[in-house]
């Protein structure tokens, strides 16, 4: 028997934002919300990724909830000093998947605290 060891999410510099399922362009961040919204098989079928990469895409969201939260905030904070529609939009969308992942996580991952 052969095992296989994959690694799946990729992180690029240091903004946990810019993480990626693994072999895509998928932000994990955003995986793990649809996985918490919508269950992990779910988030699978929506980005046609393997079970596993939705798992550690919630795994990494809950091993770095605090960097997650910082880049977040200084996305926020930026938008707001540019005032560009385009950074409001992505505020807003920022934070209904924070919401999204507080609200689900109780659900999901009820040892993980998802407090923004």
């Amino acid at each position: 028997m052969v095992l296989e060891i994959r690694e799946h999410i990729n992180l690029q510099g240091d903004d946990p934002l810019d993480a990626t399922a693994a072999r895509t362009h998928y932000k994990a961040y955003l995986v793990a919300n649809l996985a918490l919204n919508d269950g992990p098989q779910a988030a699978a079928e929506h980005y046609s990724i393997p079970l596993a990469t939705v798992y550690d895409a919630l795994i990494f969201y809950c091993d770095n909830e605090a960097a997650i939260d910082e880049a977040i905030r200084e996305a926020r904070e930026l938008g707001e000093q540019l005032g560009a529609r385009t950074a409001q939009s992505a505020i807003k969308e920022i934070k209904n998947a924070e919401s999204a992942l507080t609200m689900a996580s109780r659900h999901y991952l009820p040892g993980c605290e998802f407090s923004l």
